[in-house]
């Protein structure tokens, strides 16, 4: 039953259900509901509403959806006024609400817009929070059924900015300028390069960059060795050199593994023998597991059916997260599927960053990856 931010138009969804932002009285309008009516077919829509005629506020009724999709899910979010009337209340209960249809249905997909974000003034980071927690607790209260839910955001600015991890993303994503060549024309290029090997490269251009191999007088010329280099100060841990360092000390630090982190790197397990070891020495259930992860029950079955299993990268990034592992364990069992949190990768940054905080909600995490334009955690292998 997993969650998941999309970018896109509502009325592009392919779900079993989509969800209308309507009104008490049910007729069509602007925004959203005005989209969804004419997606669907106006006239059909609107003799399907008027024979229901009313729903309250925090309720939603369903329709067929005619040709928008299977079916459409009327659910009336409040008007906002000051936030202290009941507008929070009334705004879950719509997605409940909806929810509730979705599975009496027995549905296997729905859709939701941001409900009363647009002309009903909700404020928009205020109406997600409680959206992706509705959604959330539903979803955690079910036993059996796959509902996968949609909850789709037209514009990735919606999601509210967090600066420390915008201020986090601009110290460890590297600078990558292209490779360049300077200097007169006819002379040998000077290389530049971000990497390392820069020192390198720098001895290489001096050489190549030295006297035409025959002086003016006609003698061979010798080339001379470049200049000594200075010694150089400390590693500060902004810079490259820092950068390795730190890497080199995180190995070491990596070698003081635990007794858990030992088995984890067993050459013999794979990454499923060793995901369900752990599962097993913490004492947790299957639906425990995939629900905080944000996997398909099913998806989660197939990897338990098959002991050499090889999920994709945020499927087992998601399943080590669910399973509150710290940062070396979960590049330890990362490893296991071939795989390594790098800082050459957003998504990575971004989901390092909150296993430093520590956060394991894979909620929260998503969000900043959507914000970021990122895959999400939880994606499903299907």
């Amino acid at each position: 039953m997993p969650f998941q931010i999309v970018k896109n138009s509502i009325v592009n969804m392919k779900t079993d259900a989509i969800v209308n932002a309507a009104n008490s009285e049910l007729r069509g309008g602007g925004g959203v509901c005005g989209a969804i009516f004419q997606a669907a077919g106006a006239e059909e829509m609107d003799a399907a509403c008027r024979a229901i005629g009313h729903c309250d506020t925090g309720s939603a009724v369903i329709t067929p959806g005619f040709r928008l999709s299977p079916y459409v899910i009327h659910a009336v979010g409040p008007v906002w006024s000051d936030g202290t009337h009941d507008e929070a209340r009334l705004l879950r209960s719509a997605y409940t609400r909806s929810l509730e249809l979705a599975s009496a249905y027995h549905l296997q997909s729905i859709s939701f817009p941001l409900i009363s974000s647009g002309i009903y003034g909700y404020p928009k980071a205020q109406a997600l929070e409680i959206a992706v927690r509705a959604i959330r607790d539903y979803l955690d209260q079910q036993s059996e059924d796959d509902l996968l839910v949609y909850l789709v955001l037209a514009d990735p600015s919606i999601v509210p900015a967090d600066p420390r991890l915008a201020a986090y993303l601009r110290r460890n994503t590297p600078e990558r300028p292209p490779y360049s060549y300077s200097g007169a024309a006819g002379s040998s290029p000077a290389l530049s390069s971000p990497n390392l090997s820069g020192m390198f490269l720098e001895e290489a251009s001096a050489v190549f960059n030295a006297a035409p191999s025959t002086a003016p007088s006609g003698k061979p010329h010798k080339l001379t060795k470049p200049a000594k280099r200075p010694k150089q100060p400390e590693a500060d841990k902004d810079t490259a050199v820092g950068k390795i360092s730190s890497i080199f000390s995180r190995r070491e630090s990596r070698k003081q593994t635990s007794d858990l982190d030992q088995m984890i790197r067993s050459a013999d397990e794979s990454f499923a023998e060793a995901l369900f070891h752990l599962i097993d020495e913490r004492g947790m259930k299957d639906s425990d597991v995939y629900k905080r992860a944000n996997i398909d029950r099913k998806l989660f079955s197939k990897i338990r059916s098959n002991p050499q299993y090889h999920p994709k990268k945020m499927t087992a990034l998601a399943l080590a997260i669910a399973l509150r592992l710290s940062l070396p364990e979960i590049q330890a069992l990362l490893e296991k599927a071939g795989f390594t949190l790098t800082n050459s990768s957003k998504a990575d940054i971004i989901i390092e960053y909150y296993l430093q905080q520590p956060c394991y909600d894979i909620d929260i995490i998503n969000e900043s990856l959507f914000k970021y334009d990122q895959p999400l955690l939880g994606s499903s292998d299907f």
